[in-house]
């Protein structure tokens, strides 16, 4: 990152950064709950990339987390009820 000020490099802590590793079409259920990744999320986002290239259209189109939770509950019926307790 660079330094407006000084117009060199600035260097930060890795804990202090925040940011979200896959695009949003693709996260997994658990990804949006804050639970953590796996490979299970891996899957999942493979899988909404299959779907795409498939039918030429992005299964969840949204850029909201509560829009896109409830398009997930729509298409495969209500979040386990042991990812909603668990969820930050």
């Amino acid at each position: 990152m660079l330094s407006p000020a000084t117009q060199g490099l600035l260097l930060r802590k890795i804990s202090d950064a925040s940011f979200t590793l896959e695009t949003r079409h693709y996260r997994a259920p658990e990804v949006i709950l804050e639970m953590g990744w796996s490979q299970s999320c891996d899957v999942w986002s493979v899988g909404c990339i299959l779907f795409e290239l498939y039918l030429g259209e992005t299964l969840f189109q949204t850029h909201d987390n509560r829009e896109h939770l409830a398009m997930m509950e729509r298409i495969l019926g209500p979040l386990p009820y042991r990812m909603c307790r668990k969820t930050k």
